[in-house]
Order: C-alpha cells, then sequence, then structure tokens
C-alpha cells in the first residue's frame, strides 16, 4: 500500500533524477519501510529493523513461457518452500591411471524436499562438467574425464535441485595421473592380451622394448619378465588385481 507523497523527497527526485513522483512509504508484508521522510528517523529504523528481522525461508521459483502466437505469452510461474540438496558423497572411481584414458567416477546426495538432483563435477584441472540429469534424490549420477598432463588432481562433486539450488562442494578424491598406463607395454592406451604378445616378443623375440620401461612392469617388482606376462593375464581373464605403476 502507497501512501502519501513527501515534498521534499519528491522535489529532489524531480531535480536529481527527473522523477516527478517519489512515495514516502509501503508496506512489505506487514511491516512499514519508510522511505522518504514524512515519519520520525527513530520510526523509520525501527520499522526496517523490525521487517529485516523476519524469517524468510528459502523458496524455489520456476518460470515457463509458452509462445501462443499473434503476440501472445502465456506466463507460468511455480514457487514452493525449498531446500538446498545435502552435499554429494567424496566421488568414487580410480586413485592412480594414464594421461589420456577416459576415467568414470560416480557420486550421489539426497533431497531435504525429495526433489530430483544434477551433478557436476570439478575434475581438478580447471575444467568443470556440464551438469548431468535429473537424478531421483539418492540415485548416483556418473561423470567421466581424461587428463592430458601427469600430476595429481583433486576430484569434487556439487549437486543442484530442479529448483536451481546448489549445494557445497563434497569432499574431494584424489587421482594420480602418470605419463604411462601401467600394463599397457604397447603404448596403444588400454591394457589386452596385445600386450602380453608384446612382452613375449620384446623378452624372446628380439621385439622392441616397451615405452616407457616401467609400462610392463606389471606386478610393480621393478623388472619386467616372464611374471609380468602372467600378471597381466591373471588381471584380464582370471579377475586378478589390475597392472600397478612404480
Amino acid at each position: 500500500m502507497v501512501v502519501d507523497e513527501n515534498a521534499v523527497a519528491a522535489n529532489y527526485m524531480a531535480s536529481e533524477y527527473n522523477l516527478h513522483w517519489v512515495p514516502t512509504q509501503y508496506f512489505d508484508g506487514g511491516q512499514i519501510v519508510g522511505v522518504g521522510g514524512s515519519v520520525g528517523t527513530g520510526a523509520i529504523l525501527s520499522h526496517l529493523q523490525t521487517c529485516g528481522a523476519r524469517p524468510v525461508p528459502s523458496f524455489g521459483m520456476k518460470v515457463d513461457l509458452t509462445w501462443l502466437g499473434k503476440g501472445s505469452i502465456q506466463v507460468r510461474v511455480d514457487m514452493a518452500d525449498n531446500a538446498r540438496p545435502n552435499a554429494p558423497g567424496q566421488p568414487a572411481g580410480e586413485t592412480e591411471g594414464g594421461k589420456d584414458v577416459v576415467y568414470n567416477f560416480t557420486s550421489s546426495c539426497t533431497d531435504p524436499d525429495g526433489d530430483q538432483v544434477f551433478y557436476r563435477f570439478d575434475w581438478g584441472d580447471g575444467e568443470v562438467s556440464s551438469w548431468t540429469g535429473p537424478y531421483n534424490s539418492g540415485d548416483p549420477g556418473p561423470g567421466s574425464h581424461t587428463w592430458t598432463t601427469s600430476g595429481v588432481y583433486d576430484i569434487k562433486v556439487q549437486s543442484r535441485d530442479e529448483w536451481g539450488f546448489e549445494s557445497s562442494w563434497s569432499d574431494p578424491h584424489q587421482i594420480t595421473i602418470h605419463e604411462y598406463v601401467a600394463g599397457d607395454a604397447d603404448g596403444n592406451g588400454v591394457v589386452n592380451i596385445l600386450d602380453v604378445t608384446f612382452i613375449i616378443n620384446y623378452l624372446y623375440k628380439n621385439g622392441p622394448p616397451p615405452n616407457p620401461f616401467e609400462a610392463a612392469d606389471a606386478d610393480g617388482s621393478g623388472s619386467r619378465n616372464i611374471l609380468d606376462v602372467t600378471y597381466i593375464i591373471n588381471y584380464l581373464y582370471k579377475e586378478g588385481p589390475p597392472p600397478i605403476y612404480t
């Protein structure tokens, strides 16, 4: 509710800003907020403090615009009380790897209101993924990334609910990226039966050496021998442990 004009304020606005009317006060949720000077200074401060002290619940708002044709637009506004999603859990995934290889990670969070959520990942190398989703509250969201430079990186994830409210970032998950892929003796970026053949050719048939040498040390013993062949076969076909970075 707008009430009387204050002459001093009106004259100032007219001369300084070429605005020829200004309200003295208006009502905000039942609390008077003074604008101008028609009520005493103490009263204005009191009303402002009272207004500012009110609890204001978080709410979400969605605006949907539909073109109806012939210059008409339908505007739909939805509003609801809303709380931010909880911080996602620490991402789960590999702790070591080689550069130029795709690695996959997952994380999940719950939303206090049961809203669907989206996820995005900070990969620690200056890149942040786009939002993916929506997923149901509590369901994991995936992310994948390739590092092109060796180093140690902290991976974090953030969630956002369907109203646009964002959570804080998760605790970091650390991954060490090496110049090579452990067990990838032929240097094609993956560990498979061709690496077994490559090591055998190197050891017994004067084949070319692994590059780098560490890639063929699959068992982490510090040397390249037939035990590395056995180790890779066990990893590929018998659910053995993955090759070791040295």
